[in-house]
């Protein structure tokens, strides 16, 4: 192999690799929009799949976005060691430069992967946070059960749905009623990115900070104050903002004794769930069993 290697072809094919890692890169990211896209034209057929494929979609953006630099890394290094055999090839040196050339591959590799070689991926999969977490990377709410059957056994023969759609209802409701919210298994052993993903600097505790407020932003809504006020509060505005602007609050499907997550909002439905603290939702829709 390390003989064929350090030729010209092995030169070319390295060269290649090195292209090809990027365009993959580039390629992944590129068919996740689209198939977002075109999963909209099936909604009805998916059912509770879409929202599923939809989380899933947007976890592969957010994986492949934070694995940008590390393939950037690795095609560097897939280039510099065709440099390194180019040199060898030049200078007749097969033998003695063949170890170099190895030891510099070996080496940037156990960089960029050897921490993570040795980690138990998967192992931490049944907890994200406090919370249960399915196999398919679901959080368990509080009728998990019943969604998950839903989820199943889903076909548009034994369900009937109804979309609202300019009709859409605004429901306070309890955060650990909504099923169907998915982390990723990288999620789940990055915790730290997960919570920083929409927001620099963000943790989980910013987030339930933000929540905390959420009995005060209520109360001062029905005592009058207008939710541009609010929203220009220093110390409320995040709150006002995030769980209770119309245009941002998440969107649930009312199922069968649930609310079926809809693909925007798991950040502080997760925070208000610490807290026990109802938030408002946007009701786009019903799904019932036949």
């Amino acid at each position: 192999m390390a003989k064929y290697a350090v030729n010209e072809e092995g030169v070319a094919a390295l060269n290649l690799l090195a292209t090809r890692v990027l365009e993959c890169c580039s390629a992944i990211k590129e068919n996740t929009y689209h198939l977002e896209t075109v999963s909209e034209d099936y909604q009805g057929l998916l059912g509770p799949h879409y929202n599923s494929l939809i989380q899933a979609l947007e976890s592969i953006k957010n994986e492949s976005e934070q694995m940008k630099t590390p393939v950037e890394d690795i095609s560097s290094a897939l280039t510099d060691i065709a440099d390194a055999y180019e040199e060898i090839i030049a200078n007749d040196r097969v033998k003695a430069g063949e170890k170099n050339a190895q030891a510099s591959k070996g080496s940037f590799i156990s960089r960029i992967f050897g921490k993570s070689a040795g980690s138990s991926a998967g192992a931490e999969g049944s907890k994200f946070e406090s919370y249960d977490v399915d196999e398919h990377g679901f959080v368990h709410g509080d009728n998990y059960e019943g969604y998950i059957s839903d989820w199943d056994g889903y076909s548009s023969e034994n369900f009937e749905s109804e979309m609202f759609g300019d009709n859409a209802q605004v429901s306070s409701i309890s955060p650990s009623s909504i099923e169907g919210i998915r982390v990723s298994e990288y999620d789940m052993e990055n915790p730290e990115v997960f919570w920083g993903q929409h927001k620099k600097g963000g943790t989980k505790e910013s987030f339930v900070e933000i929540a905390s407020h959420i009995p005060e932003v209520k109360e001062a809504l029905t005592s009058g104050r207008s939710l541009i006020e609010l929203e220009n509060d220093e110390r409320l505005g995040p709150c006002s903002s995030i769980y209770f602007d119309p245009s941002r609050i998440p969107q649930v499907i009312e199922c069968d004794g649930y609310y079926e997550f809809q693909g925007n909002g798991r950040h502080r439905i997760l925070a208000a769930r610490e807290l026990g603290y109802d938030i408002p939702v946007k009701v786009i829709g019903t799904r019932k069993r036949k």
